[in-house]
């Protein structure tokens, strides 16, 4: 399977591309400069490097040729443009199976200060429009957060829908990156951002063995990978006596617990 992982430079991109090589899978993973994953046309644009190395070959290989159809040297056209063909495809897909779009605006207390408005949104309105332009089934990296009350699950919430209105054929993975049935060794009393890590590499080889289950026969809709992460910050916001409905800052909650400051993390 082709697989291109939109938002390439990110961690969980990179653990996903990872585990998906492991299967046998073939995968690009561009970064922004390459494909944002915020712009429709940069990312067909990126789908279209195939057709583009293509034209490239092909015009150095019947440079002096005779290109009249079926004329005397039409036959060395043709075995010019196989060649074409070969060469093109040894640098990229001429089709894409699966686009999985992994880019995102991830920090949580940010956005709540009002960074980062309007990423997330444009993202899912922009994935969602190039799969459905270029008829490529899309996977969309969301988190459980979405639909909270956090301008951060709102965000996502928004990115979800867009990209199910928008593209044909379409997964939500609600991922969870913190889990409550390893709170006790994945918490700020231990080294939050070595637990993270640990546990985002084990949610890229499921989700990897999920996909490469469901080649071919994605299911449309919502999923969810892992047990809820907004469950473990709930638990211990209540534990440091902060509200809930009002503070989903994890810097903030670690400062009230008396432990280290987690460091921002992002897909």
């Amino acid at each position: 399977m082709n697989v291109l992982i939109l938002g390439g430079e990110g961690r969980y991109a990179l653990l996903l591309a990872e585990a998906l090589r492991k299967l046998g899978h073939n995968v690009w993973a561009p970064g922004r400069s390459e494909a944002d994953a915020s712009d429709e046309a940069s990312i067909a644009a990126y789908c279209g490097k195939w057709l583009g190395a293509f034209n490239a070959y092909s015009a150095e290989l019947t440079a002096g040729l005779d290109l009249e159809v079926n004329g005397p040297g039409w036959a060395l056209v043709e075995k010019a443009a196989e060649e074409a063909v070969a060469k093109a495809s040894e640098e990229w897909p001429e089709q894409y199976d699966l686009i999985v779009c992994a880019a995102g605006f991830v920090d949580v207390a940010a956005m709540e200060r009002g960074e980062g408005q309007g990423i997330n949104e444009d993202i899912g309105s922009a994935c969602g429009a190039a799969a459905n332009v270029l008829d490529i089934p899309l996977v969309y990296i969301s988190t459980d957060y979405a639909g909270t009350f956090c301008a951060y699950g709102r965000s996502k919430r928004y990115a979800e829908e867009e990209v199910l209105r928008r593209a044909p054929v379409a997964t939500v993975v609600r991922v969870a990156f913190l889990h409550m049935e390893d709170a006790k060794k994945y918490t700020w009393t231990n080294d939050y951002t070595l637990s993270n890590r640990e546990w985002s590499g084990e949610s890229a080889r499921r989700l990897a063995d999920w996909l490469h289950d469901h080649e071919g026969d994605l299911p449309q809709g919502i999923r969810t990978l892992g047990p809820s992460h907004t469950t473990t910050v709930a638990a211990l916001c209540v534990e440091a006596g902060l509200d809930v409905e009002t503070i989903f800052d994890g810097g903030e909650v670690a400062k009230r617990l008396g432990y280290p400051v987690p460091q921002s993390t992002a897909f």
